[in-house]
């Protein structure tokens, strides 16, 4: 399983044409849009490297503030300014994607609620996440908290109502 950029682990490379789909846009992540597109580009310009292209990406959505609210896609949370974690990593893939680097979501638990990050890949290290939701994260390149995946974002249910907090409970616990 991927890890986190600090822990220096390496992969195996994965074929080019395996990766397609994760530089595809969506209806979520409008990664062709000319907003994202225009975007990528000035990141681009400044980053010659896919890992400063990320960290250039993980600061501007990391500076977004979180909200509860409905799942929003990477142009609602740029033009609205807040969002959700899953809007967030929408935001996060779409431009990832638009600098060429091929991005995925994860969701599950992190911190004890429900949750989504997203992943990116890099050659010589394979898929790695990145948390662009939390504050307390303060370093692209590692994550402080345990993040438990559930499901990749083909297997998300679209009717989520993320109005609603979750949160995991042990056994014994009460819910809040």
């Amino acid at each position: 399983y991927n890890t986190d950029y600090a822990s220096g682990r390496s992969a195996p490379s994965i074929p080019q044409d395996s990766l397609t789909v994760f530089l595809q846009s969506t209806p979520l992540c409008e990664s062709d849009s000319p907003q994202i597109r225009n975007m990528a580009a000035r990141i681009m310009q400044r980053e010659k490297s896919d890992i400063g292209r990320i960290h250039a990406i993980w600061e501007t959505v990391h500076d977004i503030p979180f909200v509860y609210g409905p799942v929003k896609s990477a142009l609602e949370i740029l033009n609205s300014q807040e969002g959700c974690c899953t809007g967030k990593t929408n935001l996060f893939m779409a431009l990832c994607r638009a600098c060429g680097i091929p991005a995925r979501e994860y969701y599950g638990i992190a911190s004890g609620e429900a949750h989504a990050w997203p992943e990116a890949y890099l050659e010589g290290r394979g898929w790695v996440k990145f948390e662009p939701t939390h504050f307390n994260e303060t370093d692209y390149k590692s994550i402080n908290g345990w993040h438990v995946r559930l499901s990749d974002g083909r297997f998300v249910l679209l009717a989520l109502d993320t109005n609603c907090r979750y949160r995991f409970v042990s056994k014994g616990a009460k819910a809040t």
